[in-house]
């Protein structure tokens, strides 16, 4: 690495498996301090509901295919590792609250360079999958808050593939902020009945 500044870590399992992580040139890590809040709508229409994101000034951030794996410990905390293009995020989700509608979470995380190197490295030390790799088609808009960012709002249109010829779920949204109240007053800028957002993850969705 010659003179370029890096940090290591060694962690291990009570096999006494060695995980070793290097981090060269303060590659992104982070520990995010502000909750994740995110609720779900269901069958949605994406051109119209995307239309009026725009006219609340919604600025398209993202449009691609996400592809994920989730992992479990032996104390059931979970990993996910998703790749969106050629990026590849690791992040650990603390769940702080949960409701019929929205979800709290506390991040942590990092990017990788490679999404399957990671995801054998995971299986090869201390974590289980936790059910089938996801594909997803996503496409991403921020409504910006210019005097508190805490409180911008993230709109992500999901419509998940059929895996394996088993399932397949239609076109969702999904609206994420720093509060609850924030979640459903976009729901409500949008013409959509507070009532209908939920919390769902990938099971009740695949079950819906």
């Amino acid at each position: 690495l010659g003179d370029s500044p890096f940090l290591s870590a060694c962690y291990y399992n009570k096999n006494i498996e060695v995980l070793i992580i290097i981090s060269s040139y303060f590659p992104t890590m982070w520990s995010q301090n502000i909750p994740e809040v995110e609720g779900k709508i269901l069958d949605i229409d994406f051109e119209s509901v995307s239309q009026k994101i725009r006219e609340l000034w919604g600025k398209q951030i993202f449009d691609g295919i996400l592809k994920a794996q989730w992992f479990q410990n032996t104390n059931w905390e979970k990993l996910r590792v998703r790749q969106e293009w050629e990026k590849v995020v690791v992040e650990h989700k603390r769940k702080i609250e949960g409701t019929e509608w929205v979800k709290s979470y506390q991040e942590t995380g990092f990017e990788a360079k490679d999404f399957q190197s990671v995801v054998d490295t995971l299986l090869a030390v201390w974590m289980t999958s936790a059910g089938l790799p996801s594909v997803k088609r996503r496409t991403s808009f921020l409504l910006e808050n210019q005097e508190n960012p805490e409180n911008n709002v993230r709109f992500d249109f999901d419509e998940y593939s059929e895996l394996d010829g088993k399932w397949g779920i239609p076109m969702l949204l999904e609206i994420e902020s720093s509060t609850k109240e924030n979640v459903l007053d976009a729901a409500i800028k949008l013409g959509i009945d507070p009532k209908k957002v939920i919390s769902y993850g990938p099971p009740e969705l695949i079950t819906h």
